[in-house]
């Protein structure tokens, strides 16, 4: 099995930073990796936190409890509670509409047990089911966590490829 070269990966980065064209909107950097005498078949996944902010604008809602609610008001981060869910009364179409507004869904250990109970498998499907937030947990330092992680996994292709930063955090 062969490893990068940091010293190579470095200098590529950097070439790649200092010889940009201006463009109209934030570059995201990309890590592709192609892997040889690798069965396909043999899938795995993962996730990596990375040093610096992988995506900018990370759109997070909270399905929290009491003690969750207050955070998320205070510091104006969308939430939802029980009763919220509830409402759904597990129709498709709402839960689906609601979750596209998102990209990550946290979800107070409280409320976690009573989502696929409130939502059914429809989460599931969209791949969004909710990250677990611990009972005291606080939200600002888990949602900064989010922001620097990445997910990959492998597929049918040989190769693997993930987003790991932008121009800007180079």
């Amino acid at each position: 099995m062969s490893k990068i070269n940091t010293d190579f990966l470095k200098k590529t980065i950097h070439d790649l930073l200092v010889e940009k064209k201006q463009r109209k909107f934030l570059e995201t950097v990309e890590l592709q990796v192609g892997m040889r005498d690798y069965d396909p078949e043999k899938r795995f996944n993962g996730s990596i936190r990375l040093p610096n902010i992988a995506y900018n604008k990370v759109r997070v809602c909270v399905m929290a409890n009491a003690i969750h609610i207050e955070e998320a008001q205070a510091n104006n981060i969308p939430y939802i509670d029980v009763d919220g869910l509830k409402a759904f009364n597990k129709d498709k179409t709402k839960i689906k509409k609601w979750a596209k507004k998102y990209d990550v869904l946290l979800a107070s250990d409280s409320v976690a047990k009573q989502v696929t109970k409130l939502l059914g498998n429809i989460l599931v499907k969209l791949n969004k089911f909710p990250i677990a937030l611990v009972e005291g947990e606080k939200l600002l330092p888990k949602i900064d966590e989010v922001r620097h992680t990445v997910k990959f996994q492998s597929k049918k292709a040989s190769c693997l490829g993930t987003a790991i930063g932008t121009v800007e955090s180079g």
